[in-house]
């Protein structure tokens, strides 16, 4: 990136427009770090100076990321063995919080006042990235300022509305909501608040805020209205079909909501009745669905995931697991009327969180062994390479790492081909053997992947405080022409 940077810097025009020009397009990478990098280095330069649009402009790139970009709960090596807890909850999103102190920092460094819209954003940010006590801190010192009032705008009232369907201890802390339907009172006011909004002569509502807004009051009244009742959801959906808007935004929407398994059936039949043209849409619930129907089933102490080594040399075991989640995609068929094979994704993606490598090891035999009913979504990287990518973490969260490394041969027998992306999380999660950072980038050489500047960023970090791994390493920047920001 730094390349490219410098030859727009010498071989195009230099007013501050074109460089705000770039920054706006930047903004649909839905990449903060990306954006920030080019921030640092315009200002390096001295070829820009951001001013208050510039900050507009960061948030909402920032916004975008947590919407269209998957949810990132890893941490970057961190080692722990645990079981699943009886409330199971996919955890925050740890970039979306440094993201947003590196924005917060950047206004501040360059006197860059934060505006109204901006702490909206950020606020929809938070809730969506489940970041609901900084959210929540947030709120209470924007609406503690002295003379200066705090007004949410639709994506504020968004993400408030997020985080009372998702989190009862915000709902009860934040405005003493003690029962769902008090929880389903306040969004009610507050989707009459921004209805207000969008009436008002001073409105200005985007049309991708719009949907954003109404299908999170989808999944809003999904999760909180009882189990069989859809009085409210309907009631939306019919307001939804004579303001010609389309849900298409819902599956986009959904990790930010702790889904339980009747909120994904009320959706999927809500979709189904009132805009089959979504179909595709609907097959692609499956993997909510799935998630949901074992959280549900591990909450009740069924056999879900395989805990430890033991486990998985209990035939009975591993069998009677792997039952259960072929048991899961047959049901999910029932359901949705088809299955892709990422069904399991963001379970896997749970079980590496809590460094349970066994439970997916177990995953990936079942969607292996149920492959004939699964449809492959097209996808670069596919499915089974991110069901890998989980596997690996869940080894390095165990402290395995020679048998996360080798996982990119385990791959390959498969049939699987690896990716850079699995090479910079085995780097990352080598912190503690940084020779093995150098081993893992010889891999990916003799494997004829190109190294990029994330890769040599991460391997950097790791050898940073051993200076004779790092000067084997450094030559390797000039080799391929790689300049770090």
């Amino acid at each position: 990136m730094h390349d490219a940077l410098m030859r727009m810097k010498n071989y195009t025009d230099q007013s501050p427009g074109y460089w705000k020009s770039l920054l706006r397009n930047t903004l649909y990478s839905n990449d903060t770090s990306r954006f920030r990098k080019i921030l640092a280095f315009l200002q390096q330069h001295e070829l820009f100076y951001p001013d208050q649009e510039t900050i507009v402009l960061y948030v909402r790139c920032l916004y975008r990321r947590v919407i269209f970009q998957p949810l990132k709960v890893l941490p970057e090596f961190i080692t722990r063995m645990t079981p699943l807890p009886p409330l199971i909850r996919l955890p925050p999103d740890i970039e979306v919080l440094a993201e947003t102190q590196q924005l917060i920092l950047f206004a501040e460094k360059n006197s860059i006042k934060l505006t109204d819209q901006c702490y909206n954003g950020i606020i929809l940010a938070l809730a969506r990235a489940r970041h609901y006590t900084v959210m929540q801190k947030l709120l209470f010192d924007l609406n503690s300022q002295e003379n200066k009032e705090f007004e949410l705008n639709i994506d504020g009232i968004t993400g408030i509305i997020t985080a009372i369907a998702s989190d009862a201890l915000f709902s009860e802390t934040y405005a003493s909501l003690s029962t769902k339907e008090e929880r389903l009172e306040a969004i009610d006011k507050l989707k009459q608040q921004a209805l207000d909004m969008l009436d008002s002569k001073d409105a200005c509502l985007e049309r991708f805020s719009m949907s954003v807004f109404y299908d999170s009051l989808m999944h809003a009244y999904a999760l909180l209205e009882e189990p069989m009742v859809t009085k409210r959801l309907e009631a939306l959906a019919v307001e939804m079909k004579t303001k010609s808007l389309v849900p298409s935004m819902l599956l986009t929407l959904s990790s930010a909501f702790e889904l339980h398994l009747p909120a994904v059936v009320k959706l999927v039949k809500i979709v189904q009745y009132y805009w089959p043209e979504l179909a595709e849409m609907i097959s692609r619930f499956g993997e909510h669905f799935a998630f949901a129907r074992l959280v549900d089933l591990a909450t009740k102490q069924e056999e879900v995931s395989v805990m430890s080594p033991a486990d998985k040399e209990n035939e009975n075991v591993y069998n009677k697991t792997k039952q259960t989640l072929i048991h899961v995609i047959e049901s999910t068929i029932a359901v949705v009327g088809s299955a892709n094979d990422d069904i399991f994704l963001r379970w896997a993606q749970l079980l590496s969180f809590y460094g349970n490598s066994y439970g997916i090891e177990v995953v990936i035999d079942a969607v292996q062994e149920m492959k004939s009913h699964l449809k492959q979504r097209p996808t670069t990287p596919t499915s089974m390479y991110w069901y890998w990518f989980h596997f690996a973490s869940a080894l390095l969260a165990e402290n395995k790492l020679d048998e996360a490394i080798a996982v990119i041969d385990r791959m390959k027998t498969a049939g699987v081909t690896p990716l850079i992306t699995i090479y910079h999380r085995l780097i990352r999660g080598c912190t503690s053997k940084p020779e093995k950072a150098v081993e893992i980038y010889n891999k990916l050489i003799m494997d004829g992947l190109k190294p990029d500047a994330k890769l040599f960023e991460a391997l950097i970090k790791v050898l940073q405080n051993d200076k004779r791994l790092l000067d084997q390493i450094k030559p390797e920047l000039d080799k391929y022409n790689i300049m770090l920001v």
